[in-house]
This record gives structure tokens, C-alpha cells and sequence, in this order.
């Protein structure tokens, strides 16, 4: 997965290379781009998102497109636009609902929530256990959109609920990132 990153890291660099005023900063070996606007204003990618937001985006049958848009005080902008459209909340509803008369020796019960604050995982899967401790998987939004557009089920991992696929993701990110690291 860090060859695909590299690719969408390329095509970023690539699109904002001839880009009055645009510069750009690769870090963490193509997993991060600090783009650079005109003005000075820094915008941090995280590429492991936008990756997976893209390939959610493709599973709906769009694409993400790489812009420069005005904002509203008239400042050029890189912009990251799709035409897709997903409803985020009833996908949410329906696993939710998938769950009620859920049955475990140990667990009372699994959902998938949204906090209420703002937060950089704002959406997570929480196992609750009959005595009162809890776990979670933390995610982002383009972790959650790949999972609901790739149909991944919420599987039992290790005594957790979990979106086991994108937790080995991670995790194998992760481990390449160490190995080039150690390099």
C-alpha cells in the first residue's frame, strides 16, 4: 500500500509543480504532504487518508480532482473536489441496527458512534463488556467511507469489534514505515 501512497503523493507533487506560488514538502517517505499556498498557509495530508478516501471514492464510480480554487477572500487554495455522494449516517444506522439482540458470553454490546467533539478519529467501533470495561477502534472519516463502500464486515479480533481489514492496514503501514525508518 505505501507504493500506491507514493503514486497519489506523485500525482499531488506533479499537479502543484507548475502551479504559481504552490510548493510542496514530502515527509515520512510519501506518507505526509505539506502543501504550501501562495499566501503561506500550510495544509498537512495525511496520504493514508486520501488514499483510502480515493479508492472509496472510485468504488462509488467517481474520482477525486486535484484543483486550484479561490477561497473566499480571494486567496488561490489547493483543493482535492469529488462529484461522489454517500450517505455516512444511515450506513452507520443500519450496522447499528444490525446489532440489537446481540448475544456474547462477555460483551454487551457493539456500535459504531460518532463523537461529539471535534476530534482527528471522530468515528470508532466501541465494544462494551458486561463488566463495565470498553474498547474501541478509532477511525477516520476516509477509513470509515472505505470500509462501508468495500462492504468490510465488523468482525471479533483479539476480544474487540473491529474493522479487522483496515486494522491490518494500518498496521501494515506501519511496519513499512518502520522498515524504511530503520533503512
Amino acid at each position: 500500500m505505501i507504493d500506491q501512497i507514493k503514486i497519489l503523493t506523485k500525482q499531488i507533487t506533479d499537479f502543484l509543480s507548475d502551479k504559481d506560488g504552490f510548493n510542496t514538502e514530502v515527509k515520512m517517505h510519501g506518507v505526509s504532504v505539506d502543501v504550501i499556498a501562495p499566501n503561506g498557509n500550510v495544509t498537512s495530508y495525511d496520504m493514508y487518508e486520501l488514499l483510502l478516501y480515493t479508492l472509496a471514492v472510485r468504488k462509488l464510480g467517481s474520482d477525486i480532482e486535484l484543483n486550484i480554487n479561490t477561497d473566499e477572500s480571494g486567496n488561490k487554495i489547493f483543493a482535492i473536489n469529488t462529484s461522489a455522494k454517500f450517505d455516512i449516517s444511515t450506513e452507520i444506522k443500519k450496522i447499528n441496527e444490525s446489532f440489537i439482540g446481540f448475544k456474547h458470553e462477555s460483551i454487551q454490546s457493539v456500535f459504531i458512534g460518532k463523537q461529539t467533539s471535534n476530534s482527528e478519529c471522530p468515528y470508532c467501533v466501541m465494544t462494551l463488556y458486561k463488566d463495565g470495561n470498553w474498547m474501541r477502534q478509532d477511525l477516520v472519516f476516509a477509513e470509515l467511507l472505505y470500509a462501508f463502500t468495500h462492504e468490510l464486515k465488523i468482525e471479533l479480533d483479539d476480544s474487540v469489534y473491529c474493522f479487522k481489514k483496515i486494522r491490518n492496514i494500518t498496521k501494515d503501514i506501519q511496519t513499512q514505515l518502520k522498515e524504511l525508518n530503520d533503512k
